[in-house]
């Protein structure tokens, strides 16, 4: 079970940021960050929240880690999601 935190949480410098609870009880972000003139579809996780832990605080923002890339481009590369499949694979859709 999770818990609404009472403080804003922060994946990363970007945009439309999403959560989603997989099978193993993880929870997995995914956000469009911009570096260097490019839209980057990131990959994160709340490593404490994941442990059990509950996330650890910093500067009043959950501390969400930056896991993977999952592509770069110019223009309209955006609105990314994770969706994870029956076979257990995690998809992420993005908009390009």
């Amino acid at each position: 079970m999770f818990e609404l935190a009472a403080q804003p949480s922060h994946m990363g410098h970007g945009t439309y940021p999403r959560a989603t609870k997989i099978r193993n009880g993880l929870l997995l972000g995914v956000y469009t960050a911009f570096e260097n003139g490019e839209n980057v579809i990131v990959t994160t996780n709340c490593p404490a929240l994941n442990n059990g832990l509950g996330c650890s605080i910093l500067d009043d923002n959950l501390v969400w880690e930056r896991l993977s890339e999952v592509t770069r481009g110019i223009g309209d590369v955006d609105n990314p999601f994770l969706l994870q499949l029956e076979n257990g694979n995690v998809l992420c859709a993005f908009r390009i």
